[in-house]
């Protein structure tokens, strides 16, 4: 799953089914981000549910927050890991990192 969340990064989808997000759900950020120059088509329902059942796992929500929150307000989709909304992406990899370290056969990690 680590693999999966670095990708979901890449691609701004991050457990956006359980955040407002702006108005923003994980879809519709997942899709519009399969449009990116350069992205690799994702299943957006099977990624979206991925990520959402990581954040609840890991207790990591405000932290996707944060970075979905930034994502959606500042049209960042297409450069999610760089500047405005890499502090609020660097936190969740880390706070998921944390948890799949210490949960290394959860279901959500693997």
């Amino acid at each position: 799953m680590i693999k999966n969340l670095v990708i979901a990064l890449s691609f701004g989808c991050i457990a956006l089914t359980s955040v407002g997000c702006g108005g923003a759900d994980c879809e519709s950020l997942c899709e519009e981000s399969n449009e990116c120059a350069g992205a690799t088509p994702q299943d957006c329902g099977t990624q979206c549910a991925e990520s959402a059942a990581l954040e609840a796992a890991s207790g990591c929500s405000s932290q996707a927050d944060a970075f979905t929150e930034c994502v959606s307000d500042n049209d960042a989709v297409c450069t999610v890991l760089s500047s405005p909304c890499s502090a609020q992406a660097a936190a969740y990899v880390s706070c998921t990192q944390a948890y799949c370290s210490a949960n290394p056969t959860a279901p959500e990690c693997t």
